[in-house]
């Protein structure tokens, strides 16, 4: 059964990149965290595409719905202002890539040996969903 959120979106307009924190708690009273979820492009000719940098849950929270409650989040506050999400997972994420697929996510492409990692070499899924 997933959790109903409480989530809220605070954009660091300080910042060249609006950057969203969304400290999350569910009604059953979990709490995790998810920081510089989304960021929009400042720059004219790309600030069309919004970015999720991560989505970062305690292990306790796993299981609960709030990663898909933080993905619909950005989703939602990115269509307002852009045509275009772009995120990156590591390939063998196959939880997140489902995750992702399920909020309408395509991989567009895989960067091979993108990430070096405690001696290994990690390939990332680049994923997007466009709003037109």
């Amino acid at each position: 059964m997933a959790a109903h959120l409480a989530v809220s979106f605070q954009a660091n307009t300080s910042d060249v990149h609006a950057h969203g924190d969304w400290p999350v708690q569910s009604t059953s009273g979990r709490r995790g965290s998810a920081a510089r979820l989304l960021r929009i492009e400042a720059t004219s000719k790309i600030k069309h595409i919004a970015t999720i940098l991560g989505v970062y849950l305690s292990s306790d929270n796993h299981g609960t719905g709030l990663a898909k409650g933080l993905v619909q989040a950005a989703v939602a506050e990115a269509r307002s202002n852009c045509v275009t999400v772009r995120l990156s997972v590591v390939t063998s994420n196959e939880p997140a890539i489902r995750l992702y697929k399920r909020a309408g996510f395509k991989t567009w492409t895989v960067d091979t040996n993108a990430l070096y990692v405690n001696g290994a070499f990690l390939d990332e899924a680049l994923m997007r969903v466009d709003f037109v």
